[in-house]
This record gives structure tokens, C-alpha cells and sequence, in this order.
């Protein structure tokens, strides 16, 4: 049972729980519905629009038994590395043509009722 916070990185690659792929060892469901979210390429590092940031709390929501209760605190863009990044703005900067880069997410949550008081043991 998770009594803190859990953070997940979403994206192409990290879908679910941070697996290869968005498979999860624990059975948890991929979400491949993109239905939804722009069809356009938003750059890399600009901030996660509204149905990214939606898309996101549904695949937390997805990898967790229904009825489960969340108090997202924070979903927002992960920004890509350096390394990947530099050859983007570097194209982008000179008119020439450019890789897309993926865009993830970084998602903060609680589970709801999950921290409880235990007695004390003498």
C-alpha cells in the first residue's frame, strides 16, 4: 500500500508505471487511447497543455484498482536532456528541419485514505 506521495514519469516510453513501453510486471492496463490530445507537435520544452495534463492523471488512474481516490499534486512537463534538446534548438534556430522530440510527463500523487493511525505498542 502507498501512504506517501508516488511519482511516475509519463510519456512514450514510461506510459504506466515507469515500465518499457507502458507494460507494467503487475498487470496494471496501457493506455494507448491518444484520442484527445493534439495532433501537432508542441515544442519540447513548451508547458503540457490541458489534454496532456488529463491524459496523464488517466494513466495513473488506469494503472490502480478502480475506486481508488487521488489527490494529484503536481503534473507537469519533464523536460527533455540536454543532449537531446541542444540538436533541436540548434535546427530550430536555423530554419532546418528537425527531429520531434517526445514530451513526458512528471506526475505527483497521493492515494487517498491510505495513511492510518496504528496503536502504540508498550
Amino acid at each position: 500500500m502507498t501512504t506517501a506521495g508516488d511519482r511516475h514519469i509519463l510519456g512514450d516510453r514510461d506510459a504506466t508505471a515507469g515500465e518499457p513501453n507502458g507494460s507494467d510486471p503487475g498487470g496494471a492496463p496501457k493506455c494507448d487511447d491518444t484520442a484527445g490530445l493534439p495532433a501537432y507537435q508542441a515544442h519540447p520544452i513548451g508547458p503540457l497543455s490541458g489534454r496532456e495534463i488529463e491524459h496523464s492523471s488517466t494513466l495513473i488512474r488506469r494503472a490502480w484498482p478502480a475506486g481508488t481516490g487521488f489527490q494529484f499534486k503536481v503534473v507537469t512537463l519533464l523536460e527533455p536532456a540536454k543532449a537531446e534538446l541542444v540538436p533541436y534548438l540548434d535546427a530550430e534556430r536555423k530554419g532546418q528541419k528537425h527531429r520531434d522530440l517526445d514530451r513526458r510527463a512528471f506526475v505527483v500523487y497521493y492515494l487517498k485514505n491510505t495513511v492510518g493511525t496504528a496503536p502504540l505498542e508498550d
